[in-house]
């Protein structure tokens, strides 16, 4: 009977170890991209939400004392005639996104009036893409939808106004 040789059964315990260990390394490695992916997700679908209702809570407690009398939607901005029963005159407000930013509030001849209070500025986060604004008027409300997609979960949120508009007051700004 021949003698076994060691060495080979060595070299071929060696190569299965390696194997194995490599095999279970990979499969902790995967599983934890897994977790750390899935984690990830929530935080950004969470920050995304939290964004939604700063934006919403902002630009709505701004219109809480003007009396909205027209809303137009031209491509990524939203343009308001409003009437602000404090200063007892008409404003043009506007709600625009350029580059990842919304920008709000009053402006005159065109630009933002950056002293007034009301102005308001939100850097969307890099992770976030706005798509195309609208505007649905019906009856005395218009609805205007500003989605939000989330790059790496591929979910979209949007930002939704409900702006009550008065008409008649366009016609009458001292409401008599």
């Amino acid at each position: 009977m021949k003698k076994l040789n060691n060495k080979g059964y060595m070299l071929v315990e060696i190569v299965l170890a390696a194997v194995i260990s490599f095999s279970v390394a990979y499969y902790l490695l995967n599983l934890t991209y897994k977790f750390k992916d899935k984690n990830e997700d929530v935080l950004y679908t969470k920050k995304m939400l939290s964004d939604k209702i700063n934006i919403t809570k902002n630009i709505m407690n701004d219109l809480n004392n003007r009396t909205v009398t027209s809303v137009t939607c031209i491509d990524k901005s939203v343009d308001l005639s409003t009437y602000n029963s404090d200063s007892m005159a008409q404003e043009n407000i506007k709600l625009s996104i350029n580059s990842n930013t919304i920008e709000y509030g009053i402006t005159k001849e065109g630009s933002f009036k950056t002293d007034d209070n009301s102005y308001y500025v939100k850097k969307i986060e890099d992770y976030l893409e706005v798509g195309q604004v609208t505007c649905i008027t019906n009856n005395s409300i218009a609805t205007i939808k500003i989605p939000l997609s989330n790059i790496y979960s591929d979910s979209v949120e949007e930002v939704k106004l409900y702006i009550k508009i008065n008409s008649s007051q366009a016609d009458n700004p001292s409401g008599t």
